[in-house]
């Protein structure tokens, strides 16, 4: 369940506690279209949409409330063996 905090509440929001613990991933018809909504409404851009290697167009944002969410729109189906070298690609850039 996401909410609005409330005082009656125990659970505190992100920005209220310095951190998040987790994130909502969700696919949309557009995730441009989405993230701009999104921007529109009060969130800000935490990584831009790109295409990945795993035949998603993905991006991020952080709610007003800290919450980050991971937003993708399916492109293509890639095979596996072009999945995982593009995954030791990503991390390999990532430990350089």
């Amino acid at each position: 369940m996401l909410s609005d905090p409330f005082p009656q509440s125990n659970v505190k929001p992100p920005n209220e506690v310095g951190t998040s613990t987790m994130s909502i991933f969700m696919y949309s018809e557009d995730v441009d279209a989405a993230i701009q909504k999104a921007v529109d409404a009060g969130a800000t851009v935490t990584t831009p949409a790109e295409d990945m290697f795993w035949g998603d167009r993905f991006g991020t944002i952080t709610d007003p409330y800290g919450h980050l969410w991971a937003i993708s729109t399916h492109v293509e189906d890639i095979p596996p063996e072009e999945v995982a070298k593009g995954g030791e690609a990503a991390m390999a850039e990532m430990m350089s």
